[in-house]
């Protein structure tokens, strides 16, 4: 127990330290600093100390002035002073878009809590390390196995006794995680349940519903929007068989590299011709998946191109080398030199860039769980062409122009006005930018580790 947590005033307890006759072998007491200061001799312990044979220790401690000990024990923390547990915290997809995104971002907020949980990070070697560093007392742990695969719930790490928490970041849980034991599972969408390989659809529907089967007294489920969450509960009636509290909304945030000083434009155009792009393009960011709709975007813009009615490049990010000989390809059929760039994942530090240098953002999706790009480009003053979709108005709170993701003469209407209606789209970006500054990962973070307690206290 951490002497800082309890708020100990030692100079009026009446306690004689050097006089306590504690075994320190017994109490496990790990200690940080030891002083003399007007007569009095205090020692200063780690906070994460445990008592392993506390009945030796109670016996050896002599209180000369109880009453005045008592008088003067002020507990200003009781819950962080008595233990601080650990929770496990899968981070297998650390390096990708999307999960990967959400997995670094709210793992560096949590780091920089003034009291961060203790996560053990299970993950590949190198992903494990690199978000163990972020906090001193955070723990690595090797396991390499595939996310969506069958290895990782056959032959799952060993949970150690004192692993108190699992936070799956995804709805992939490990099965084999004790029932006792609190679990938080994050889910982002539900597009597998609908998607066209029935591989997919089965293993989707096989773990929403262990999901459902796990006691509501130890599980959480966080949603990353309102929409998701009312979704889920229409999938997972069974949920909500255990109250409100099941599910809860917590919101992504908007990156901490996106909320510093706007770059300047002759940082965004010398970065722009680095990366071989033209002055102005139109944005497109994601994975080339087909909830993502990129076939519908280049069978909207390139015709609108080859008439002459739209002269802008379109650039499209994180799609992949197979994502982007595929796009290409398509986008050859309409012309053979088509104004489409496809770039390789970009550093995160490159990305408030590629935004910034951006006319506008498209997201033409036909589903999504939140839409984080829509986000990001209004924190760099991009203007965002969305979807009409439910979860896009949410993320976006109406600062966007949308779209019939399936009708093409909407999406050139909506291009139509980021053009010829500058009065609306100076309003619309400035909306965009102060909601994004209210949509941060430390938010994020406070509600997810207020999860973690909650769960805690009710194992207890």
């Amino acid at each position: 127990m951490g002497i800082e947590d309890w708020g100990l005033r030692i100079a009026d307890s009446g306690l004689r330290i050097e006089d306590w006759g504690l075994r320190i072998g017994d109490c496990g007491l790990g200690i940080a600093h030891f002083r003399l200061g007007n007569g009095i001799r205090t020692m200063a312990v780690n906070s994460q100390s445990e008592i392993r044979n506390p009945q030796s220790a109670i016996r050896n401690l002599e209180v000369r002035n109880p009453q005045s000990a008592i008088r003067n024990l002020e507990v200003r923390n009781p819950q962080s002073a008595i233990r601080n547990p650990k929770t496990v915290w899968d981070v297998r997809m650390w390096r990708h878009s999307g999960i990967g995104t959400y997995i670094r971002d709210l793992t560096e907020a949590m780091a920089r809590m003034d009291r961060p949980p203790r996560l053990v990070c299970l993950g590949p070697p190198q992903f494990a390390r690199e978000a163990a560093a972020q906090a001193p007392e955070w723990e690595a742990v090797e396991f390499d196995r595939r996310v969506y695969g069958l290895a990782g719930q056959i032959a799952p790490p060993r949970f150690d006794p004192d692993w108190e928490l699992f936070h799956s970041p995804h709805y992939n849980f490990p099965l084999r995680w004790p029932k006792d034991r609190p679990l938080v599972v994050t889910i982002h969408d539900l597009i597998h349940l609908d998607s066209p390989n029935p591989l997919k659809r089965i293993y989707a529907r096989f773990f929403l519903g262990r999901l459902q089967a796990r006691s509501r007294r130890n599980l959480r489920v966080i949603t990353v929007s309102e929409t998701m969450r009312r979704k889920l509960l229409e999938a997972l009636p069974r949920l909500a068989e255990g109250g409100a509290e099941i599910v809860r909304c917590i919101p992504n945030g908007v990156p901490s590299r996106f909320l510093g000083p706007a770059p300047s434009r002759e940082a965004v155009g010398d970065w722009a011709r680095r990366r071989g792009l033209p002055a102005e393009y139109l944005l497109q960011v994601g994975v080339a998946l087909p909830h993502k709709n990129h076939e519908f975007m280049l069978k909207t813009l390139l015709p609108l191109s080859l008439r002459g009615e739209w002269n802008l490049p379109l650039v499209l990010c994180g799609v992949g080398r197979e994502g982007a000989d595929r796009l290409m390809s398509l986008a050859r059929k309409f012309r053979p030199d088509p104004p489409v760039i496809c770039l390789p994942y970009l550093p995160d530090e490159e990305m408030p860039l590629l935004y910034a240098a951006a006319k506008a953002l498209l997201l033409p999706s036909l589903d999504e769980g939140f839409g984080l790009p829509v986000l990001e480009a209004q924190a760099m003053g991009t203007p965002v062409l969305a979807s009409d979709r439910p979860v896009l108005r949410e993320t976006s709170a109406g600062a966007a122009l949308f779209f019939d993701p399936a009708d093409r003469e909407s999406l050139a209407a909506a291009l139509n006005r980021l053009t010829a209606d500058e009065a609306a789209i100076a309003d619309l970006v400035r909306r965009g930018r102060d909601h994004a500054r209210t949509m941060t990962w430390k938010a994020a973070a406070e509600a997810t580790v207020r999860v973690y307690e909650e769960l805690l206290m009710n194992d207890e």
